[in-house]
C-alpha cells in the first residue's frame, strides 16, 4: 500500500514523505476565493488550511504521477495506528471500491460523545477532518483538477460528494487513534469561530 505522511514543520510549513522518502514540492499554485467562506461564515478561511490545502494537493498530484496502487493512503503524522499497515491494507482488499475517498471513521453515525467536536466553522455543525484518508486514482483525479479553492479540505469533499461529483464512502473502524483536540487545524477553526463571535454586531 502506498502510504503518505504529513508532518508538520516549526515555520508551519508542511513535510510530505512517500513510502518513507520526501516529496519535493512542485512550482504548482492554487488560487484562494475567499468570498464563499466569508458568506458562510464572516471571516476567511486560516492560513494553515490554505498551506495544508496546497500539501494535499501535491500529494494528489504525485500520487497521480509516481503511484501505481489503484488508491493511497493519505495520515497526519498526528495519527496513531492500532493497526499495521498490512493489516490495514488486508481490511481495504474486503471493502467495496465503488469509492473516490474513503474515510475510517463516520462522524454522522457516531454517537455523539464518541467524537463530534463542535466547531461552526464547518459543514453540518462539527470537524469532520482529514488527518487520515485513503483516495483512489479517480478521486485524486478529481481533487487535483480543482484549481480555485473555495473551502478546506474536507469541507470541498463532503460538498462535491453532496453534488454527486465525488463518492464518499465512511466507516467506522479501529484502525488509528487520533485526539482532535491536539489537531492544530481544528484549533485555528475554533480560534476563528471565537473571532467570528466578537466581531458580531447584534445592532
Amino acid at each position: 500500500m502506498e502510504v503518505y505522511r504529513i508532518r508538520e514543520n516549526p515555520d508551519q510549513t508542511f513535510t510530505i514523505t512517500y513510502n518513507g522518502n520526501t516529496v519535493k514540492k512542485g512550482k504548482r499554485k492554487l488560487a484562494f476565493d475567499h468570498s464563499l467562506h466569508i458568506k458562510k461564515y464572516g471571516i476567511a478561511m486560516p492560513d494553515i488550511e490554505l498551506t495544508l490545502y496546497e500539501t494535499h494537493h501535491e500529494v494528489w498530484n504525485h500520487f497521480l504521477l509516481y503511484g501505481t496502487d489503484n488508491y493511497c493512503l493519505v495520515m497526519d503524522e498526528q495519527v496513531g495506528l492500532v493497526y499495521p499497515l498490512e493489516s490495514i491494507a488486508q481490511e481495504i482488499t474486503e471493502i467495496d471500491d465503488k469509492w473516490d475517498v474513503f474515510f475510517p471513521y463516520d462522524k454522522l453515525r457516531e454517537p455523539a460523545k464518541a467524537g463530534r467536536l463542535s466547531a461552526p466553522l464547518s459543514r453540518l455543525g462539527f470537524y469532520w477532518g482529514y488527518y487520515f484518508y485513503l483516495i483512489s486514482r479517480g478521486g485524486a483525479k478529481k481533487m487535483a483538477e480543482l484549481r480555485t479553492i473555495f473551502q478546506p479540505v474536507d469541507e470541498t469533499m463532503l460538498t462535491l460528494s453532496l453534488r454527486k461529483r465525488l463518492s464518499i464512502m465512511a466507516a467506522p473502524s479501529r484502525w488509528l487513534e487520533m485526539n482532535e483536540r491536539l489537531s492544530k487545524v481544528f484549533n485555528a477553526r475554533k480560534a476563528d469561530m471565537i473571532t467570528a463571535v466578537k466581531m458580531y454586531n447584534v445592532w
